[in-house]
């Protein structure tokens, strides 16, 4: 279970009536700790032995909060026709437009969390960011219309398969896509860079690639706005650090100000996970993040005898510690690839190639692949404040 289904958990809990706001803190205050010592407990488990709730109201509590995201919903202009995804901000269809009969994608934030500010707060945040952006390498939002019971809006439905779903079905990327990829996505940085945005959450998941080959990123949730003054804290619980620990760059997991290099850092990891199998790091959340202050990155070489020197360094460069002597910009990344390409091989068309994990069988890839939790929001300790003023 995500940190952001476990406040998910406690919200309906104090709705219902068995825990009130003060006890609730007090025990994610609990779980907090515990995490800090390397042990995943879940919320309901340190509810149950603390005498707070027992199993069979749990489990009735557990089961209205799974239903939050099996709601059927129909919405006037589209016909829904599947669910394709969900997470703790909400659910994802896949629908189709009643005017024009082009299949888009709609996500929506489940009606019983309309009460909930947060929830309501980060949703509406994340409307708006995508609403504003238009980029070819980033999925680009249609439309958005509150019900008055669901408030949800509508983006391009991207036809094709998430990096993550080609390593799984395909294996580990040959060293030519990785840079196809890493090229595709530094446009889009360029983007979101002049546009005063850090994404915060890159990784294989958010990185799809098209049957045509494109290559655009997704989920711009917890994009955030480096020249905006505001209190983080209106859209998270205290304490907590938004992002994927596996992917963090160490001042993100830190909870220090970000800018575009961070990105820059998880693009980096994303490209080691591509070239690899696997992120560089492993763990428990907490454990993660804390390798991400305090340790380097291995060089994927290492893992992966077979890439070359010049990938290699790549990305030891974008996974710098110090982001002084990480790469500096999405601009620097993109001159870099046109530099390797035009030195080591005629330059390649940005979607050549791509196209063929569409039409690729299953195969066994010679590096283990692995399969990330896809936590949303990861609980920090001091411990990482610590780490990275003392290195």
């Amino acid at each position: 279970m995500t940190m952001d289904t476990e406040i998910l958990l406690g919200s309906l809990l104090k709705q219902y009536g068995y825990i009130d706001n003060d006890s609730l803190q007090e025990i994610l205050s609990i779980q907090r700790q515990l995490k800090e010592k390397g042990e995943d407990v879940r919320l309901g488990d340190i509810l149950r032995a603390k005498g707070i709730i027992k199993k069979r109201p749990l489990d009735e509590v557990l089961k209205k909060q799974k239903d939050l995201f099996n709601t059927k919903i129909s919405l006037q202009d589209y016909d829904v026709l599947e669910k394709i995804a969900q997470g703790g901000m909400g659910v994802v269809y896949k629908a189709k437009n009643k005017n024009n009969g082009h299949l888009v994608a709609i996500k929506v934030l489940p009606p019983e969390l309309r009460e909930n500010a947060s929830y309501v707060g980060r949703f509406l945040s994340e409307m708006t960011t995508i609403a504003s952006l238009k980029h070819p390498n980033l999925v680009s939002a249609l439309d958005a219309g509150d019900t008055g019971k669901i408030l949800y809006y509508v983006m391009e439905y991207v036809d094709g398969l998430s990096c993550h779903q080609i390593l799984l079905k395909s294996g580990i990327f040959p060293e030519k896509d990785i840079y196809k990829v890493a090229q595709q996505i530094a446009r889009a940085f360029c983007y979101l860079q002049d546009n005063g945005l850090v994404h915060r959450d890159i990784k294989p998941q958010n990185i799809l690639i098209t049957r045509s080959g494109e290559v655009k990123l997704c989920d711009l949730g917890i994009a955030k706005d480096i020249h905006q003054k505001s209190n983080e804290t209106s859209h998270t619980l205290k304490g907590n650090i938004i992002g994927t620990p596996f992917y963090m760059s160490p001042e993100q997991a830190a909870g220090h100000k970000l800018d575009i290099r961070s990105d820059i850092y998880s693009l980096g990891v994303t490209m080691y996970h591509l070239a690899v199998g696997k992120p560089p790091f492993e763990g428990n959340p907490t454990e993660i993040m804390v390798q991400h202050v305090r340790d380097k990155v291995a060089p994927p070489k290492k893992a992966n005898p077979n890439i070359s020197d010049t990938l290699n360094n790549l990305i030891l460069w974008m996974t710098e510690k110090d982001p002084v002597r990480r790469m500096q910009s999405p601009h620097q990344l993109l001159l870099e690839i046109d530099r390797i390409q035009s030195t080591h091989s005629r330059p390649a068309v940005a979607t050549a190639g791509l196209r063929k994990y569409y039409y690729a069988k299953k195969r066994q890839s010679n590096f283990p692949i692995f399969v990330s939790a896809g936590a949303a929001i990861a609980t920090i300790s001091m411990v990482l404040y610590l780490l990275m003023h003392t290195r």
